[in-house]
């Protein structure tokens, strides 16, 4: 195993949270895709909502908090 492979590991799991938590938000479940936010900011990973320009889409992207 080398080290990108629980880097990829990690990133697609935050990728999957945050991708279970727009599913939420288009369902109108807000409290479950707060407490996927909040899961994800437990673990040290903000994230940040916009709107694709074009689209007018919620984009959302990660970093992790330092």
């Amino acid at each position: 195993m080398t080290d990108a492979d629980p880097q990829r590991a990690l990133t697609a799991g935050i990728e999957a949270l945050i991708a279970m938590r727009a599913e939420m938000l288009k369902a109108g479940n807000e409290a479950e895709a707060d407490r996927l936010r909040d899961q994800l900011a437990s673990q040290g990973i903000q994230l940040k909502d916009s709107k694709d320009k074009t689209t007018g889409e919620r984009v959302t992207t990660w970093e992790v908090k330092r």
